[in-house]
């Protein structure tokens, strides 16, 4: 899609002791309340495992991916003014699911088992 994406940020720890080996620079970056785009992949594999979009900037992927459950990895493309209208963040979502299943043949593997509700 022609978006500039992140690192990918590693899950460390889980529940309450989770953290997260995200550059500063990208955190700073996206972590303003810029909307984003995310992707979890899993972390040995590195299959896809749900995209989203948060409101929240990079904060609202993190959490997204921390409600996820195993070793997981995420990176996020932040958004220009015209990604901020609910209904853009959600097509845009849907662009990334369908060109994946486009490619792959199936869905990414937990977005409609595991799905939440949009970070604000």
């Amino acid at each position: 899609m022609g978006k500039r994406w992140t690192s990918l940020a590693e899950c460390k720890g889980t529940g309450q002791r989770i953290g997260w080996s995200a550059a500063g620079k990208e955190l700073r970056e996206s972590g303003n309340g810029t909307p984003v785009l995310y992707k979890v992949l899993d972390s040995s594999t590195h299959e896809l495992l749900q995209v989203g979009y948060s409101r929240r900037g990079s904060a609202g992927a993190l959490a997204a991916a921390s409600r996820l459950a195993g070793e997981k990895a995420v990176a996020w493309a932040p958004l220009t003014r015209a990604g901020r209208q609910e209904h853009v963040l959600q097509e845009l979502k849907d662009d990334l699911i369908g060109g994946y299943f486009y490619q792959m043949g199936k869905s990414p593997a937990r977005q409609f088992s595991a799905e939440s509700i949009p970070s604000e």
